[in-house]
């Protein structure tokens, strides 16, 4: 995952925060975006979040504005977006909001600042709060691409896909090279099961985005539910050529592999992504898979052997096989 960049220029900051508030949940644009259908615990989260935020301001602002005059004296609107980074970068989401906030009451029409208040808000799951951040960058400037994709994400959280489409398309046309919208288009159709509407969109998205490996993994997911193992194992390896320290994507490689009938290479796989025990363990449910019940009990007594903490899951594992077992003949 890649972090804020520190630059001044609005492009380069969005792109990489677009990715950076996307990715816990290995499908492009919707971080954990909570939704609720119950309009009193939305405002009761609402007022909640809006009591710490003003806790929060009074607690930091004196400690965090003597600070910042003595580092810097005269913080303009610039400096509180990039502090905001910062803090993103730590992972510290509130103060981030803080000081893109402060950015705004400096300057109303920071369209960068208001966004990534937007997608903080979204991220929170205030999906009312983060949509009229959002009408606001549009109203503000009716060709700002980011707004329309900042909407289609929240219509996205709410599943409201023919809404989040035209949005998208929207931003597209004012902004053709916006290769996150043709990602959050992937996700959409991911989510609708349509598979190789999702594979073409990916692929739109890497052709301005090839470095990026969130991308090429998400891609092999799609591949993989269409049951093209071959292009999803092509597809994770690129994704690892990228950034090799991610071991969901050596497990989504391993399955892939297995699905190959490639037990060794998944094997391997597996181990980049945890220990030996519970590479032994997905072995087996692989084995499981392809009805070879023999292999699957000896890969979940190993797991056992290796990490007795692993005994529930791995006994549970061995029941299941012993179970099949009973009424399918194994395969050599």
């Amino acid at each position: 995952m890649k972090d804020f960049s520190s630059r001044s220029s609005a492009r380069g900051v969005l792109t990489k925060l677009a990715l950076l508030l996307t990715v816990t949940t290995a499908a492009l644009g919707i971080p954990g975006c909570a939704t609720s259908n119950n309009p009193q615990k939305a405002m009761m989260k609402q007022m909640a979040y809006h009591q710490e935020l003003a806790q929060q301001r009074a607690e930091a602002d004196m400690a965090f504005e003597k600070e910042l005059a003595i580092k810097v004296p005269e913080m303009k609107a610039e400096g509180y977006e990039q502090v905001g980074d910062n803090y993103i970068r730590q992972g510290n989401m509130d103060m981030a909001f803080l000081q893109y906030e402060k950015a705004l009451s400096l300057d109303s029409d920071s369209g960068s600042a208001r966004y990534k208040m937007g997608r903080l808000l979204l991220n929170r799951g205030l999906n009312n709060e983060a949509m009229k951040t959002f009408e606001e960058m549009k109203k503000k400037d009716p060709k700002n691409a980011l707004a329309y994709e900042g909407i289609a994400r929240v219509h996205l959280a709410l599943k409201n896909y023919e809404k989040a489409g035209k949005n998208l398309e929207k931003a597209l046309q004012i902004k053709p090279d916006f290769w996150q919208c043709h990602g959050l288009f992937a996700f959409m159709y991911d989510r609708q099961n349509r598979y190789n509407d999702a594979i073409e969109s990916y692929q739109k998205a890497i052709a301005v985005k090839p470095d990026s490996f969130l991308l090429y993994n998400n891609l092999g997911m799609s591949y993989y539910m269409m049951g093209e193992y071959g292009k999803s194992v092509e597809a994770y390896t690129k994704a690892l050529r990228i950034n090799e320290k991610v071991p969901a994507t050596y497990n989504n490689l391993g399955m892939a592999l297995g699905k190959l009938g490639r037990f060794d290479d998944a094997m391997n796989a597996f181990k980049r992504a945890g220990d030996e025990a519970s590479a032994c363990n997905n072995l087996g449910m692989i084995y499981m898979a392809d009805k070879k019940y023999e292999k699957a009990l000896t890969a979940f007594e190993k797991a056992i052997e290796l990490k007795p903490t692993f005994y529930v899951k791995a006994s549970e594992n061995m029941a299941k096989a012993k179970a099949a077992m009973k009424n399918t003949p194994s395969t050599p």
